[in-house]
């Protein structure tokens, strides 16, 4: 839910982006109307790259598709709130998943935050609620796939 409006802050400095919850409406009807497939279809997602918020957020089915193509095991998929409450720690991982030493990685280095998610007004409350009941199963579906713990997305 969060990501959908931080991808909508970054895009609503592009000329003619339409408002947060104009986009939001003409996606969720294009997801009614055509299937959650609708933006796989390269014309349709070149032109809808950038006010693509929802179905970006549908993880599950992405990374179903890159296990089609490549084994479970080359991926190292991480939670960014994970990420950034447990920076040095994940970045230890990720260097062990690559087989670099994690002493590579200088111990005091920082991971600076370049969009700290400072919005001008934040979203609506009726907005938000509606995307946690539409990314809920997919939510399921996606901690079933990577065995996860994201009780927290629904809060």
């Amino acid at each position: 839910v969060e990501g959908v409006f931080s991808n909508y802050v970054i895009n609503v400095n592009f000329p003619c982006t339409p408002k947060f919850e104009e986009t939001l409406e003409r996606e969720l009807e294009q997801i009614h109307r055509l299937g959650l497939d609708w933006y796989l279809e390269p014309v349709d997602y070149a032109a809808e790259f950038h006010t693509a918020y929802v179905t970006r957020g549908l993880y599950a089915r992405e990374l179903k598709r890159w296990f089609g193509y490549f084994p479970r095991e080359h991926f190292l998929i991480l939670k960014s709130e994970d990420f950034f409450a447990h920076t040095a720690a994940r970045i230890a991982d990720t260097l062990r998943f690559l087989g670099v030493d994690p002493a590579a990685y200088p111990p005091n280095a920082s991971f600076p935050t370049h969009l700290p998610g400072k919005y001008d007004q934040p979203m609506p409350p009726e907005i938000r609620e509606r995307l946690r009941e539409f990314y809920r199963p997919h939510n399921r579906e996606l901690a079933q796939l990577l065995n996860w713990d994201v009780a927290d997305w629904d809060q």
